[in-house]
């Protein structure tokens, strides 16, 4: 882990390095909240209704505006198979390559479910965005600890205690007024707009 002056000194004088920053903690969290959340649920929410005169619910679209945020990845794949040599593109290389997209589709799929009801219930872009932000900085969590080898082996107990008790008050976080407003924002706001427009 580098200190902060590493890092800045990093960022100020490698070109690659800032680049990699400026994309994955500015440029890919704006311009997929915009894309994934804002140009795909509010269409969503106001669309047409079927002969029954039910539309797809927030909760529906909440799971699916983020599958086409998870096939938005699939081209990670792409650029990974590129990459390996010719005498390396074996059945294991490619099944190694499969489980990753795999175990990418899916957390990306869920985080895109999270940033969905995140932006229905408040409405807020800029919250999802910050979100965003905040999620591709801490990465994905590093369980290297549950490794005999590491220093913090014997503190592994308490570490999977608060992962666990972590989950839970973000599941209940979910149904909570106050982390939430009550009801659904959004889906409120775009049926006062498309009420007007009629």
């Amino acid at each position: 882990m580098k200190s902060s002056k590493e890092s800045l000194q990093l960022f100020l004088n490698d070109e690659t390095f800032r680049w990699t920053i400026l994309r994955n903690l500015f440029i890919a969290p704006i311009s997929e909240e915009v894309i994934f959340r804002a140009c795909i649920i509010a269409p969503l929410l106001s669309s047409h209704r079927n002969e029954d005169g039910q539309s797809l619910s927030p909760t529906q679209i909440c799971w699916i505006a983020p599958l086409f945020f998870g096939v938005a990845h699939l081209h990670h794949f792409h650029e990974q198979y590129r990459r390996l040599p010719l005498l390396q593109r074996t059945k294991q290389a490619i099944l190694q390559l499969i489980v990753g997209l795999l175990f990418q589709l899916t957390y990306t799929t869920l985080f895109g479910a999270y940033a969905s009801h995140l932006f229905v219930r408040t409405g807020s872009l800029l919250a999802v965005i910050l979100v965003h932000i905040f999620c591709n900085y801490m990465g994905l969590p590093d369980f290297s600890f549950a490794s005999p080898t590491s220093g913090l082996y014997c503190y592994r107990w308490l570490l999977w205690c608060a992962y666990f008790i972590g989950i839970v008050l973000f599941i209940k976080g979910f149904h909570s007024s106050w982390v939430f407003p009550e009801g659904s924002v959004l889906p409120s706001l775009v049926s006062s707009v498309g009420g007007r427009r009629e």
